[in-house]
């Protein structure tokens, strides 16, 4: 499906951080990219729901107009989406680092 390629490209996203926001593999990922390949209705769903784009325009390719008129809403949801799938992948130790990170983030 190319709404998906286009949208997961305008993210400047991997097929493995899109297949993780919406709970794929990135081989499958590769497959809803592909030319002969039939999405369901339920991933199509997850897909509208993380990006907050509607089902209607990623069934009929018209994701060219939401990608020119997306709000900035639509962007934050997806920046909160990807910065949680990134953390859930971090093994201990860079959680540890990234804590830490965070806290001198917090001191004024």
């Amino acid at each position: 499906m190319n709404s998906i390629r286009k949208l997961r490209l305008h993210r400047g996203m991997t097929q493995k951080e899109f297949g993780d926001i919406i709970g794929v593999k990135q081989q499958t990922v590769c497959k809803y990219e592909g030319k002969n390949s039939n999405v369901s209705l339920s991933v199509l769903q997850k897909i509208s729901d993380k990006f907050d784009i509607p089902v209607e325009e990623l069934l009929e390719d018209k994701i060219d107009h939401y990608i020119s008129t997306g709000s900035r809403k639509n962007a934050s949801n997806e920046i909160k989406a990807n910065i949680i799938a990134r953390v859930k992948r971090l093994n201990s130790h860079k959680l540890k680092k990234l804590l830490e990170f965070l806290s001198i983030l917090d001191e004024d």
